[in-house]
């Protein structure tokens, strides 16, 4: 309510079982009629089984009290200014994609059950309203707690938009005695964490599931840190049409590694990628110490042999867009270093080891930066970085969150490549050493 009453045009609720979402909703879109002098509105859901079980028992509890009626077995409402709310499946019997707001005309609406529609709901939502002549279009998305939400993003990058995250517990005044505890019995440890206290759960299949994105110790996400005035590793992919780069730097207050900003252009040449990344890198303020990435990067062409090769021409343009004489891109052609499921155990081992040690973050400003829905993201990448579903033990190769997740391996191999150390007589553990080349002053650490 606070939101709607703050003119936000774009708000979006993440919350979780039993949090009150519907009830929100109803209160929301009666608020808005009132606010509005009349109007009509529209309440879209994934299915009409729904509309039956929650959503009409809402406007009974909500709507009905202050005078509405109900016409068409509760699916539309009126209210005594003439106002109306429409409660309408986003499928028809058919099946298509948004059919069902066909011929619709609404000022504000609500969708609801986000997690079970597509982003382009959104898109169609947005095609149908603001058309009442009753002032600004206003739409509210609710959905359940899952990782990369569509509508959280699309809030986010909103000028006048708005994200809400509830847990069951706001609503623990209207939930029956027990419910938490009944709730804690029925359902796994996880899925409680996710649907109760709103901490989604990873994607079924997300390679780095160890990746919290919560604030450092106990997540992989640091607020307090500066970037300016460090030196930097940049560790580059040279994907053909989506190349990926991130920076990279040491923080040896907190004993980690922070990714400070990614770099993800599309369609760009070489030397329009190196300019992109030193704009970041000036942007920041640091200094690149060394380029890590792909031995495949130094290739050159079986054609033209004398030509130079992407990594070549990257580091040389990158250089000299920033002023500076870097080294050769560093890369390696061991075998055991090479080994992708190798890179994806030692990328994974600092984001989190098993004892709960998170030696690799991401600056939050830049896991939360706002982009575009369909662009490339750290957090896009990260989370939606997944193992085929015919299984395998190999990453997909999908060309959007690879690339990214691909140039953060070259350099976890290259530059924290963990070696094991013999085990000596009378030592008490296994001991463990990471190769400490290129930049940053974070000690080795033991196992």
């Amino acid at each position: 309510m606070a939101a709607v009453l703050a003119g936000r045009r774009l708000i979006a609720i993440r919350a979780g079982w039993a949090s009150g979402k519907t009830s929100g909703i109803a209160l929301a879109l009666g608020a808005l009629n009132e606010m509005r002098g009349g109007g009509h509105a529209g309440w879209v859901m994934d299915n009409y089984r729904r509309a039956g079980r929650v959503s009409i028992p809402a406007c009974r509890d909500w709507l009905e009290p202050q005078g509405w009626a109900s016409t068409d077995s509760g699916f539309l409402w009126t209210a005594p200014n003439g106002g109306t709310v429409r409660l309408v499946n986003y499928y028809t019997s058919a099946g298509a994609d948004g059919s069902g707001l066909e011929g619709v005309n609404w000022g504000p609406a609500a969708i609801d059950e986000c997690q079970d529609l597509p982003p382009s709901a959104l898109t169609r939502v947005l095609g149908r309203t603001g058309r009442d002549g009753q002032g600004d279009r206003v739409v509210i998305m609710a959905g359940l707690p899952v990782h990369d939400a569509w509508w959280e993003r699309a809030a986010r990058d909103h000028p006048q938009g708005c994200v809400i995250h509830a847990t069951s517990a706001a609503n623990r005044a209207n939930l029956p005695d027990g419910w938490a505890e009944e709730m804690r019995h029925t359902v796994s440890a996880a899925r409680y964490d996710a649907m109760v206290n709103n901490r989604p759960m990873p994607p079924e299949g997300q390679v780095y599931s160890m990746f919290v994105p919560e604030e450092w110790p106990g997540g992989n996400l640091l607020s307090d840190f500066d970037p300016r005035g460090r030196d930097c590793w940049v560790a580059a992919d040279f994907g053909v049409r989506r190349p990926a780069a991130a920076l990279v730097a040491s923080c040896s207050t907190r004993g980690v590694d922070v990714i400070v900003d990614d770099v993800q252009p599309d369609d760009v040449s070489v030397y329009e990628y190196a300019d992109a990344v030193a704009a970041r890198i000036e942007h920041h303020g640091m200094r690149v110490a060394r380029v890590v990435g792909d031995p495949a990067g130094n290739q050159r062409s079986a054609a033209n042999p004398q030509l130079a090769t992407q990594a070549q021409l990257f580091v040389q343009r990158l250089g000299e867009r920033l002023g500076v004489r870097l080294p050769p891109m560093q890369s390696t052609t061991e075998p055991d270093r090479r080994s992708i499921t190798s890179g994806v155990t030692t990328l994974g081992r600092l984001f989190a080891t098993a004892d709960g040690a998170r030696r690799l973050c991401v600056w939050r400003p830049t896991w939360e930066r706002k982009a575009p829905a369909t662009a490339r993201t750290i957090a896009s990448c990260v989370q939606g970085y997944r193992y085929p579903e015919r299984g395998g033990d190999e990453p997909k190769k999908d060309g959007m969150s690879d690339h990214l997740m691909d140039a953060l391996r070259y350099w976890a191999v290259n530059m924290r490549w963990v070696r094991r150390v013999e085990r000596r007589p009378g030592d008490s553990a296994v001991s463990w050493a990471r190769d400490l080349e290129g930049v940053g002053d974070v000690g080795a650490f033991e196992r």
